[in-house]
């Protein structure tokens, strides 16, 4: 897939796409991109989707099972478009499963270290 030129903030269609960062936290990884950030979160088994809660805000995320501990939350790095932004369940092997979001940014071209305030503060 390829897009062109960046434009008031938006991708046109004709030029590459861009790896800005991408990071693996064993339960949960992400790869982000000159347009959207890609976070997989990795379930216990057996938890379904009745089971989890998901949270995407426009400048904080927070996935895990419903009452407990959230696997990944907090602070985004930059703001994202909660109205483009989704996410859906994956089913996997042995009743696993792992929830895929797709984060899409406010600004296209904008580019980010990370996709945690925390995670830029620790480099």
């Amino acid at each position: 897939m390829s897009l062109e030129g960046v434009t008031q903030g938006r991708i046109r269609a004709g030029a590459p796409l861009q790896l800005d960062a991408e990071a693996d936290h064993g339960t949960w990884r992400y790869r982000i991109t000159n347009s959207e950030a890609e976070l997989w979160v990795q379930l216990p088994e057996g938890v379904g989707k009745k089971d989890i809660v998901v949270e995407l805000k426009e400048t904080h995320i927070s996935i895990g099972q419903r009452g407990q501990k959230p696997i990944v939350s907090g602070a985004l790095n930059e703001r994202i478009d909660t109205e483009e932004s989704f996410w859906q369940l994956e089913a996997g092997p042995a009743g696993q499963s792992t929830v895929a979001a797709t984060l899409q940014k406010q600004k296209a071209a904008q580019r980010w270290e990370a996709l945690l305030l925390d995670e830029v503060a620790l480099r």
